[in-house]
């Protein structure tokens, strides 16, 4: 059986996930150098954790009291994040808007509205479809 020869008191470098974990003598990770990789990876992803955690505080407290409407929609079409300024231009609570469609609500907005008064229920849900056609030619990708 064929050795390879080092110097005393030098490992080798294995390459892990972390980075280095240093291989003894004999050849083998020691408990401690494992214990010690693992304790700087858990504490790396909990450092990255939280950084994620405060810019995301950070953007939504922005764009919550941004004097403007914002929101967003997923590639259906429907409204998944609704800023303050929307809801109140839209004056209607988050619960009401999220995970819709314009359609859907523009429907509820007409009735709510017009106390369904049926021609400009007609025009309001034409241009409402019309919304709707827009997102779709805007989410469409050339293949």
């Amino acid at each position: 059986m064929s050795h390879s020869h080092q110097q005393p008191g030098r490992g080798r470098g294995k390459s892990t996930a972390a980075g280095t974990a240093h291989i003894g003598n004999d050849g083998q990770l020691t408990v401690s150098q494992l214990a010690q990789e693992l304790e700087q990876t858990r504490a790396a992803r909990n450092q990255a954790q939280e950084d994620l955690r405060q810019l995301q505080a950070l953007y939504s407290s922005l764009v919550d009291q941004m004097p403007a409407g914002v929101f967003r929609k997923d590639a259906e079409g429907r409204f998944v994040f609704v800023n303050s300024w929307f809801c109140r231009l839209k004056k209607m609570r988050p619960e009401e808007m999220l995970n819709k469609t314009p359609e859907q609500l523009a429907q509820y907005e007409i009735a709510a509205q017009h106390g369904g008064v049926e021609s400009e229920v007609c025009r309001e849900a034409q241009l409402a479809a019309q919304g709707a056609n827009h997102h779709q030619m805007i989410m469409r990708t050339d293949d």
